[in-house]
Order: structure tokens, then C-alpha cells, then sequence
């Protein structure tokens, strides 16, 4: 295990929120008289034709409406904290990307890749301490995608087909497919709103049991699955992988809500901060309500890896070409700076309260590392 701390925090320059969508307290955004567009004769002859109760009420609206100032709800959520100790941990996983992170606690903390030479070498665990791989039991398994919910609602799939499910003490198969295709992307809130992505495919596990709940009429390469409330979303693009997409899954039916050809925006993707979904497209990073996209913020900095995480909108992490950088609500700056350019962050990481978990990729060097970030205790120097 190797200790290291990065103190240099490399400026970068700000990138650009966006600030026209803030949102009104007031439920009449200006005055009912700058959009009304009568005469004003006819509006006044017309408010005497009104029974007096009609006309009281014409009055207080005018009166409530007029005198508003329209003022702006405030975030008073704290910029996120920067003050890190980094654990740099190599684990030995052969010809293997161990790149699927999830865990309960920072001190229940499960890793997987498909690769690897022998079936102990797949997945690993960590205790707080220490990485180990998993050898209590032989699952035969190759991990694609793990997601949970608390320490003993664990689901792994595998490009076998399969499903597995931990229960605090075993792992124990909970869906197969005969055809073995890869269960590519597991997510969802609850138990019975759990989601996975397959080759073609979406299963809904509802009440214990796996269904399909979506076979794709047409062949798409979709890559990742996310679930918010109630809604559904996919990412992936067609089969030349010349353009990008996002997907609604609503109502038994894929709704396709962007396309775009990747030569125009290079890269696009869609993960979590705090609970809700953002969507990047390009460098813009945004909100999807209402059937439309609205951006938040966008990017400029050359090394850009198009991937953004985070606690809130004031927490975010950023996946850059040569490390991992950090926004404030403020600016942008390096957290962690990687030795050489064919290093990088696989998937999305694995965020706590005062913890972060990437799983990286040196392919230079051949090194699978968990990089650990642990803020600070407040006082600490």
C-alpha cells in the first residue's frame, strides 16, 4: 500500500455556470399590466362589468403581483471540501480491468472486472484495511456491473447471463439467462424498483424475481442503464457508433429524447450527483425535466474527460485526461494528478459523506489501483 498526498492544487479556470435558470418564489414573475395586451380602455370598462366579489379579486391580484420583487432562492450549501489523503492501493488482477465499485460503507467496499486469469481474481473486497480478493466461496462469475442498497441488498452481473446476490454473508445466484448474454448495468432505488440492462434487453426484479421487461426491437449498443424515482434512462449509441443517444424507458417503450453525431460533441454520458440524473453533452453539463434539457453548467479545460460526479452542485468530481479535479461552486482544481497519460478513471466512482473510491486503469504499467480519497478530520493539519 502506498501513501500518498497530493498538496498542489493546479488552477484551472473556472468553468461557466449558468445562471438564467434560477428559479422564481414569486408565482407571477412581473406585472400582469407588461403582458396584457389590450387597450387600456377596454380593460377598465370591462373590470365594471364584474360582480364585486369578481373585482375584489382582480384588486388583490394586482396588488400581490405588482408589488413583487421577484427574489431568487439562495444555495447556502457549503463548497465541498478538498482537504484529502489519498491511498494509492495496486491490486494484481492479471490480463483484468477491475473497474465495477460499490459499497455500503467506506469499510464494505466490493470490486469486480470480468477478465482476470484465475475465477478468485475477479472480485475483491475491502475491509477498511485492506484489499483481498474473494475466495470464501467459487461463484465462476466475470462482474460487469454491481449496485446495491444497503450491506446485505447487493446484486452482480456477469457476461454470463447471471445474477448474484449478497446477503450479508453469501453470495448466492438469483438469475440466469440460457443464452449468456452480459448483464451489462444494474441500478434503481428499491428492491422492487431495480433495473438491468442486458445485451437487448431490460430486466425489472419485482418481488424477488428477475423479469424482461423490455426486449429491443432493433440492435443499439447501449451502455448504461440509471434510475431516478421513477424514471428511467438509458445511454448508448447505434450500431456504427457514429452518434450518440439517450433513451427514456416509460410506458414498456424506449423513447429516444438526444441524438447526436459524436463528431459534433466528441463524447456524451449521464451519472448521478446526489440522487438526481445529469446529463453531459459534450462539455454541457445538464438537467433533463419536462421533456427538455437544460444546461447548469459547461467546460473549457483541454484535458476535459467527460465525466462528472458528485455529492451536490457544489461537490463535483471531475474525470480529466491526467487525474481527477475537483469544482467547488467556485473554481476547478486538481485533487490528484495521474504519473503518465495512458492512466484514467474506468466508471463512475464510489462517493460517501467524507470518502471517495475511483477505480483506475495505469494500461502503461499494467496496474489495476483503487484510488482513496478521506477528507481530513476538521482540525487536522
Amino acid at each position: 500500500m502506498i501513501m500518498k498526498s497530493y498538496k498542489t492544487e493546479k488552477q484551472i479556470t473556472p468553468i461557466r455556470q449558468n445562471t438564467n435558470n434560477r428559479k422564481q418564489l414569486s408565482l407571477f414573475p412581473r406585472s400582469p399590466l407588461s403582458i396584457l395586451r389590450f387597450p387600456f380602455t377596454l380593460i377598465l370598462s370591462s373590470f365594471f362589468l364584474l360582480s364585486p366579489a369578481c373585482r375584489q379579486a382582480w384588486f388583490i391580484f394586482l396588488l400581490v403581483s405588482c408589488g413583487a420583487n421577484d427574489p431568487v432562492i439562495e444555495d447556502n450549501t457549503p463548497p465541498g471540501r478538498r482537504d484529502y489523503e489519498w491511498t494509492v492501493d495496486t491490486l494484481y488482477s492479471p490480463n483484468n480491468r477491475l473497474s465495477e465499485i460499490w459499497g455500503a460503507t467506506p469499510k464494505t467496499v466490493w470490486l469486480g472486472g470480468a477478465g482476470g486469469i484465475t475465477s478468485y481474481d475477479r472480485l475483491w473486497y475491502f475491509d477498511g484495511n485492506k484489499w483481498e480478493p474473494y475466495e470464501k466461496q467459487y461463484m465462476g462469475i466475470f462482474p460487469r456491473s454491481i449496485f446495491g442498497l444497503s450491506s446485505n441488498q447487493i446484486w452482480l452481473g456477469g457476461n454470463d447471463g447471471k445474477i448474484w446476490k449478497w446477503d450479508g454473508s453469501t453470495w448466492m445466484q438469483e438469475y440466469m439467462r440460457h443464452d449468456n448474454s452480459t448483464i451489462w448495468y444494474i441500478d434503481g432505488n428499491s428492491e422492487d424498483n431495480i433495473y438491468a440492462l442486458g445485451s437487448d434487453y431490460i430486466l425489472h426484479r419485482i418481488h424477488d424475481n428477475w423479469i424482461e421487461a423490455l426486449k429491443f426491437p432493433w440492435r443499439n449498443d447501449i451502455l448504461k442503464l440509471a434510475v431516478q424515482d421513477k424514471q428511467i434512462f438509458l445511454f448508448g449509441s447505434n450500431t456504427a457508433f457514429d452518434s450518440l443517444k439517450f433513451w427514456e424507458y416509460k410506458s414498456d417503450k424506449l423513447i429516444e429524447i438526444y441524438a447526436e453525431r459524436k463528431k459534433n460533441i466528441t463524447w456524451a454520458s449521464m451519472n448521478k450527483i446526489g440522487d438526481e440524473i445529469y446529463f453531459l453533452l459534450g462539455r454541457s453539463l445538464n438537467r433533463y425535466k419536462g421533456g427538455k434539457f437544460s444546461q447548469v453548467m459547461s467546460f473549457s479545460e483541454s484535458n476535459f474527460g467527460y465525466q462528472v460526479y458528485g455529492r451536490n452542485m457544489k461537490d463535483l468530481f471531475i474525470r480529466m485526461r491526467d487525474g481527477v479535479a475537483h469544482y467547488n461552486g467556485n473554481d476547478i482544481v486538481y485533487l490528484y494528478q495521474f504519473s503518465n497519460l495512458w492512466t484514467s478513471v474506468l466508471e463512475e466512482p464510489l462517493i460517501f459523506e467524507n470518502d471517495v473510491f475511483f477505480a483506475i486503469s495505469d494500461d502503461l504499467n499494467g496496474h489495476n489501483i483503487v484510488l482513496h480519497g478521506r477528507q481530513k478530520t476538521l482540525g487536522q493539519k
